[in-house]
């Protein structure tokens, strides 16, 4: 999978699971997720465990550094992912 397809789907997931007030296409890649998008630490669980389900990962014991941007945090589950491929 490629980086874009991640940040695509994250963006999707974003705004389809979160209250937040922005369109996907309004969503850059170097968004900054408690900044710029308004998410809290309850909707950023909620954003983690919806990712998981749709990547079909385990994010849990991995911290929570890369909920920093999009960016970020697509380069984490590639991370994830990457050795499952």
């Amino acid at each position: 999978m490629e980086k874009t397809d991640v940040i695509s789907k994250l963006k999707q997931i974003i705004v389809r699971t979160l209250d937040v007030d922005v369109e996907v296409d309004d969503i850059k890649d170097d968004s900054l997720l408690y900044d710029e998008l308004g998410i809290d630490s309850v909707d950023s669980l909620d954003l983690i465990v919806n990712v998981e389900e749709e990547f079909k990962l385990d994010l849990s014991e991995e911290g929570n550094d890369f909920l920093y941007s999009i960016d970020t945090f697509a380069e984490k589950i590639l991370s994830v992912l990457k050795p499952e491929l």
